[in-house]
């Protein structure tokens, strides 16, 4: 098997929701004892990079600041660890630096045998199948009332796991949908577009987050306002109007109130407290932020104790509170550096402009949210794709041809 073949496989494999505790048992359920399990991109990834990388490449400034960020990130931890009297563990540091460190490596490997539109094509129909199968999935056990009031099942085929909370399963399908409806010359056939987009908006109407929702309006708007064309006007009307409609379906034999995005959604707008309108996120915020002040404002916690329970729900300031202002601005320069790289290569092929998007939507939204850098299943796929924009960009200023 060819490297070409070996690396469209694994890119196929890391989208798919399979979960596997360290014993390797795999995990169905859908409660936040998902927080000792890992998806099966994170083994991937691991055993990809340390056996199936053929050649190295000289080492470009991602590359540099990626390792500089490692090598910050394990400072921090030997510094706290040898300065305070505290617990060790190295869960934190694992789960921040591993898929970082093999999702970018990883992503840099792969473009040297496949291009932008190969990598999304494959993003596209795993994503798509998995939503497809959770949704007929869920509809054929639990019927059609049942999977869009209560999120649907748990798993897909008694094997895959849709856990929603922890494991940014939908934020997944919102920055895939988007990359999907705009990305050009990636799926030819109209037909099969159509059906994955469908099926994607469906399974991202059944889990009922609100992060994906604002992370797919913030991209729309950026995007008509790079590409302000009819034809895009219409394909977000499209995607308004299919939601519309689906509601409109549901209400005819349904209570809308009684559905759980409905619900997540009127509280926001309706709340009759802020905890309830915002999940916790601004009380935790507020702890978070007075506990920063206790810390080591360099190292943070060093990624080896915490004093504080719960989560940040924020990712900046959990990168505070993990690795201190060094990860906080590694973590920011890194995502600025693969933005510019990205609209820069964006005149030779326009879906790297998507992938610029999906960057300043995850900084400026998503990681106001949540910690997509801390789920494996996100993080894993977010370093991925700046690998891959690295790896392009080195091969464009050596004078290689991208596509």
């Amino acid at each position: 098997m060819s490297y070409s073949s070996i690396s469209k496989f694994t890119l196929f494999l890391l989208p798919i929701p399979i979960f596997m505790g360290l014993s390797f048992n795999i995990y169905k359920g859908s409660g936040y004892d998902s927080a000792n399990v890992l998806p099966i991109s994170f083994f991937i990834v691991s055993l990809f990079s340390l056996l199936f990388i053929r050649r190295y490449f000289k080492v470009n400034q991602l590359d540099k600041l990626i390792l500089l960020n490692l090598f910050f990130m394990i400072l921090g931890y030997s510094y706290i660890l040898l300065t305070s009297r505290v617990i060790v563990t190295f869960d934190w540091l694992l789960l921040y630096s591993i898929p970082m460190i093999f999702g970018y490596f990883y992503g840099r490997n792969i473009a040297n045998y496949i291009d932008i539109n190969n990598f999304l094509r494959i993003i596209f129909y795993a994503v798509g199948l998995i939503a497809t199968l959770h949704v007929l999935w869920s509809i054929g056990n639990y019927g059609l009332v049942y999977t869009i009031v209560n999120r649907g099942s748990d798993d897909v085929l008694g094997l895959f796991s849709i856990y929603q909370k922890l494991v940014s399963y939908p934020l997944m399908l919102g920055i895939v949908l988007f990359l999907l409806i705009f990305s050009e010359n990636v799926i030819k056939s109209k037909t099969i577009k159509n059906f994955l987009i469908l099926f994607i908006f469906l399974d991202l109407i059944v889990v009922a987050a609100r992060e994906p929702f604002a992370m797919l309006a913030f991209m729309f708007m950026l995007y008509l306002i790079k590409n302000f064309a009819i034809k895009n006007i219409v394909k977000i009307f499209g995607v308004i109007l299919g939601l519309i409609l689906i509601l409109v379906l549901i209400n005819i034999f349904y209570d809308l109130e009684n559905l759980y995005i409905f619900k997540k959604f009127s509280v926001f707008f309706n709340p009759e407290n802020t905890t309830q309108a915002t999940g916790g996120r601004l009380e935790n915020f507020l702890n978070f932020w007075n506990y920063i002040t206790t810390i080591n404002p360099f190292f943070g916690e060093g990624f080896n104790y915490t004093d504080i329970r719960g989560s940040a729900h924020n990712q900046w300031l959990d990168a505070l509170t993990k690795g201190g202002v060094a990860f906080w601005f590694f973590i920011l320069v890194i995502f600025l550096y693969t933005i510019y790289k990205a609209l820069y290569l964006s005149k030779i092929n326009k879906n790297y402009l998507l992938l610029a998007i999906v960057m300043i939507a995850l900084m400026l939204i998503s990681f106001n949210i949540n910690t997509a850098l801390r789920t494996p299943y996100t993080s894993i796929f977010i370093w991925l794709m700046i690998g891959f924009v690295s790896s392009s960009s080195f091969k464009l200023k050596a004078g290689l041809k991208i596509k």
